[in-house]
């Protein structure tokens, strides 16, 4: 008799896979750099800077104001968002350009948003603020009458920053460097893209502010910025006045008089 078939043996499990290689610690950070105390504004000076900007939070700009626009923003607003169109100019200048759109209407802490509506020149507006900043730089940062180091003998960090503020407020003043006239510029930008959303928001007419700076500006980058923006609004403008049309109605009543705000207007 013959005998059964032995059964198959059985086929031996596959080799277990290898263990990954277990990754390596991640290097340790470097450790950051410590301020040295004397190259840091005294703490009085710093607190005193902050308060100082505060008042720009709640500094209306004056041309919204006189446009009758509700709850206008205030000239902090307004910087902060040059600050970041800055950060969208060429790499080689961003840097500066953000400093000097902080800075560039840092005096009117002091003074206010001085308007051609005030009836001031400009040689007394930039008299006005320039001697705001030579508070801002001399007491306020310096260790002078009651600013933040002045029970302590000075504070000659807080003059040092004192000073770059100075600095960067004057440049932007002349206007003659590749970063002060961008930011000349962004200043104009920054107003007409506030006025198109104004003039959505509410329905106001505010053509003297896009008016006044037609044809202002200086830069093609940011000039090329402009564009998309009046075309925007002269789409808006022909859409509401077709809708207007047909309907028998005005698009929007015009201010009785070009409100004399617009701090570009003296550009």
């Amino acid at each position: 008799m013959v005998p059964p078939p032995s059964p198959p043996a059985a086929s031996a499990p596959p080799p277990p896979s290898p263990s990954p290689s277990p990754l390596p610690p991640p290097s340790p950070s470097p450790p950051l750099p410590v301020a040295d105390e004397a190259e840091t504004p005294l703490p009085g000076s710093v607190l005193e800077l902050m308060l100082l900007v505060g008042r720009l939070k709640r500094t209306k700009r004056a041309g919204w104001v006189l446009s009758g626009i509700p709850a206008p923003e205030s000239v902090s607003d307004h910087m902060y968002r040059m600050a970041v169109a800055a950060f969208a100019l060429p790499p080689a200048v961003s840097a500066h350009a953000m400093k000097l759109a902080l800075v560039h209407d840092l005096a009117e802490a002091l003074v206010g948003d001085i308007t051609p509506h005030d009836g001031v020149s400009s040689e007394e507006k930039e008299q006005r603020e320039r001697a705001a900043m030579v508070t801002i730089r001399d007491e306020v940062l310096g260790g002078g009458a009651g600013g933040g180091g002045s029970q302590r003998g000075g504070d000659p960090a807080g003059q040092a920053v004192g000073a770059q503020l100075m600095t960067l407020w004057e440049e932007y003043e002349a206007g003659e460097t590749p970063a002060a006239a961008l930011v000349k510029d962004v200043d104009k930008y920054e107003m007409v893209v506030q006025a198109y959303e104004y003039e959505k928001a509410t329905g106001k007419d505010l053509s003297p502010f896009f008016d006044s700076t037609a044809g202002k500006f200086r830069t093609p980058t940011v000039r090329g910025w402009a564009e998309p923006v009046y075309a925007a609004r002269a789409a808006a403008r022909a859409a509401a006045a077709a809708t207007a049309g047909g309907e028998g109605r005005h698009v929007t009543d015009a201010p009785p008089s070009p409100p004399a705000g617009s701090p570009s207007q003296r550009d």
